[in-house]
């Protein structure tokens, strides 16, 4: 049994949760995260992987009120 760590930074924009998870540019999901994200997005959040400062600010400008 492994231990998997998921680091995000939780925003609240325009009334909406987001959630950012950073990786580097050889970065990857491990399953445990991408279960996360399946269950973070169904609560009604938004999920956020960004590689690059670029992905992070185009994901948050692309919030809908």
């Amino acid at each position: 049994n492994s231990l998997s760590l998921i680091m995000l930074a939780l925003l609240v924009i325009k009334g909406q949760i987001i959630g950012i998870e950073v990786k580097g540019t050889a970065g990857f999901q491990s399953q445990v995260q991408k279960e996360f994200e399946v269950e973070f997005t169904r609560a009604g959040a938004r999920y956020i992987l960004a590689f690059k400062l670029e992905d992070a600010i185009q994901g948050i400008s692309e919030t809908e009120p």
